[in-house]
C-alpha cells in the first residue's frame, strides 16, 4: 500500500480546514444576491433582511457638502459600494411633514392618504387635526401604512416593523409591532443608540427582530423653522449639519461591528426641503383675514407653512376680500388666491378635508402670525427649494445615479425590498416573493443626463461647494467659510416694519370709515 508522508496529509488537511474556513466566512459576510426572502448570519445571529429608513425632515440635498457632512458627501459621490443616489426626489403637494411622510408609507398622494395638510378641518367628524394628534377616527379613513400592509400580508409572527418616531406611527389600532412615541428631546446620539437598542441587539430568533425599521430626525426641520438655512454657514447651522452627518455616519459604523452590512438596506431621505423668509416678504395673517371677515365668514383657518388654508361656506365672498386686500399691500403681488388647487396650479390636492379657499405664497413669501425671518415649507412641491434627499446603500442596490422622482414610488421600493410582490401572500418562500439577484430597478432608472439647474439660485440659498453642484456640474468652489452668527434682526429694519404695520393699520381704518 503506498502511503502519504505525513507532512504531505498534514499540508493537505490544514488546507481543507483553510478552505473551509474561508467559504465559512464568504457565506457570512460576502453578498451573494440579495433574497429578501432568506435568513442570513452575522456570525453570531440569525437576521431576516433588515431595511432601515433614516428621515431626515426638512434636510435639502443641496446642504450635502465635502466640509460639513463628510459621509453624506461619501455616499452622495458613490465612494460607498452598492449606493444609488437620486439628485433630488420630489415631495407631494402641500410640501409639509405628516402629509409627505404618509405619502411615502402609503404610496398614495396626500388627497388620496387622507392626512391632507400639516393642519385640517374634518367636515365630517367635526375635528381638528394637527401634528401629534394621534385621535383614532381622524386616522380611520387615512390609508393603509406599510407596516400595516407587510404585517398583515406576512403575518406578525413572521414579519415585523418598528417606526421611531415615525409621523403617524402611535395611532391606535394600527401602530407597526415596535414603536417609539415622538419625543423632541431626544438627541441624534441617542436616537442612534436606541434604534439598535431597542430592535436589534439581544438574543432574540431572527422572526423577533423587525425587517423594516422607519426612523424619524426632526433636528433639521426644527433648526430651519427658527433661523432658515443660513449661506454662508454659521457656527450653529455648521454644527448641526455636522451632528445629522455624524447620526448617519454612526448608523452604518453600528451595521459594520456587528457584521450586518451584507443584508441589511438603508434608505436616507427627507420629507421636503426649506426655504428662508427675509422679515419684509412676511405679511401678518391679521392683515388679509380681519377679525371681521373671520368672524361672520369663515369656520376655520390654518397656517399651513407659508399659505394660509381656509374653510368657509361662502368661499366667493371670501375669495374677493382676500383678492381686494391683497391688491392694497405692497407685496400682495406675491400672494394668490384660489378655490381650485388642481385646476389652477396642478397641486394634487382636493376632497372634503381640504380647504375651501387657499392664499399660496410666491417662494421665500409667507404668511405669518409674526413678522420675523423665519424658514419654512409648503410652497410648489417642484420648486428647487422644496426638494428633498434620496440616498440608499445596500446589498440590492446597483452602484450609480438615478433619475429624480416623486415621493409617492419609495411605498413600492419599501415593498419590493421586504419582498411582497403586487398581492397578499403567506408566510416564506412564495411566488410572490422577489427572488435571489433581485435589483429594485423598477423605480430607481439610471441617470441620463445631469438635471440643468439655475446654480447661481442653489449656491444663493443653500451656500457654495454643495456635492450636488459638484457632481452634477462640475463645481470645484469650496464651501463657504463659516461666518459669524448675525442678529435675526437689526433695529432699522425693525422700524420699517412698525412703520409698516401703522400703515397698514390706518389703511385699514379708512376703509372702514368708507
Amino acid at each position: 500500500m503506498f502511503l502519504l508522508p505525513l507532512s504531505l496529509v498534514l499540508s493537505i488537511l490544514l488546507v481543507v480546514i483553510l478552505t473551509g474556513l474561508r467559504d465559512s466566512y464568504n457565506n457570512r459576510y460576502k453578498p451573494h444576491g440579495f433574497d429578501p426572502s432568506a435568513k442570513y448570519s452575522n456570525g453570531t445571529h440569525e437576521f431576516y433582511p433588515i431595511t432601515l429608513v433614516l428621515s431626515l425632515d426638512g434636510f435639502h440635498p443641496s446642504l450635502i457638502s465635502k466640509e460639513a457632512t463628510p459621509f453624506l458627501h461619501e455616499l452622495y459621490t458613490l465612494q460607498q459600494p452598492n449606493t444609488s443616489v437620486a439628485p433630488f426626489i420630489v415631495p407631494s403637494f402641500p410640501s409639509q411633514t405628516f402629509p409627505n411622510h404618509w405619502s411615502i408609507v402609503t404610496g398614495k398622494y396626500p388627497s388620496e392618504n387622507g392626512i391632507v395638510a400639516n393642519w385640517f378641518w374634518d367636515h365630517s367628524l367635526e375635528k381638528q387635526f394637527g401634528p401629534g394628534n394621534i385621535d383614532p377616527e381622524l386616522w380611520e379613513t387615512a390609508s393603509e401604512p406599510i407596516w400595516s400592509t407587510l404585517e398583515n400580508a406576512f403575518f406578525a409572527d413572521t414579519f415585523k416593523s418598528a417606526a421611531h418616531m415615525w409621523p403617524g406611527c402611535e395611532v391606535q389600532g394600527r401602530t407597526p409591532h415596535f414603536f417609539t412615541a415622538f419625543n423632541d428631546s431626544e438627541t441624534l446620539e441617542e436616537k442612534s443608540e436606541s434604534i439598535f437598542r431597542n430592535y436589534v441587539d439581544g438574543k432574540r430568533d431572527a422572526s423577533e427582530r423587525p425587517q423594516l425599521i422607519l426612523a424619524y430626525a426632526p433636528q433639521p426641520d426644527a433648526y430651519g423653522h427658527e433661523y432658515g438655512y443660513p449661506a454662508p454657514h454659521t457656527p450653529s447651522f455648521r454644527e448641526l449639519l455636522n451632528k445629522i452627518d455624524s447620526y448617519v455616519s454612526r448608523v452604518f459604523a453600528a451595521l459594520d461591528q456587528r457584521h450586518m452590512r451584507h443584508f441589511t438596506n438603508v434608505v436616507i431621505l427627507s420629507d421636503h426641503g426649506m426655504a428662508t423668509v427675509p422679515s419684509h416678504n412676511v405679511l401678518l395673517e391679521k392683515e388679509i383675514l380681519p377679525d371681521d371677515l373671520r368672524t361672520q365668514h369663515v369656520s376655520h383657518s390654518y397656517l399651513e407653512g407659508p399659505a394660509l388654508a381656509i374653510y368657509t361656506p361662502n368661499a366667493s365672498h371670501v375669495e374677493r376680500q382676500l383678492i381686494k386686500r391683497l391688491e392694497r399691500l405692497k407685496i400682495g403681488k406675491n400672494f394668490h388666491v384660489t378655490r381650485n388647487l388642481q385646476q389652477e396650479f396642478g397641486y394634487k390636492l382636493s376632497g372634503e378635508r381640504t380647504a375651501d379657499i387657499w392664499v399660496l405664497p410666491d417662494v421665500h413669501y409667507a404668511v405669518a402670525h409674526q413678522r420675523r425671518l423665519l424658514g419654512t415649507h409648503g410652497y410648489n412641491n417642484s420648486s428647487p427649494e422644496m426638494r428633498a434627499l434620496f440616498i440608499a446603500n445596500g446589498p440590492a442596490f446597483t452602484e450609480g445615479y438615478v433619475e429624480p422622482f416623486e415621493n409617492v414610488a419609495i411605498h413600492g421600493l419599501l415593498l419590493e425590498l421586504a419582498g411582497w410582490k403586487s398581492e397578499p401572500h403567506v408566510g416564506r418562500p412564495s411566488h410572490k416573493i422577489a427572488t435571489a439577484d433581485t435589483k429594485p430597478q423598477g423605480l430607481l432608472v439610471p441617470l441620463r443626463s445631469p438635471p440643468q439647474d439655475d446654480l447661481a439660485l442653489l449656491s444663493r440659498i443653500f451656500g457654495n461647494g454643495s456635492s450636488y453642484n459638484a457632481v452634477f456640474h462640475n463645481e470645484t468652489t469650496k464651501l463657504d467659510a463659516v461666518v459669524p452668527e448675525k442678529q435675526q434682526q437689526d433695529f432699522s429694519s425693525l422700524l420699517g416694519e412698525i412703520v409698516g404695520e401703522l400703515q397698514a393699520e390706518l389703511a385699514e381704518w379708512g376703509s372702514n370709515d368708507k
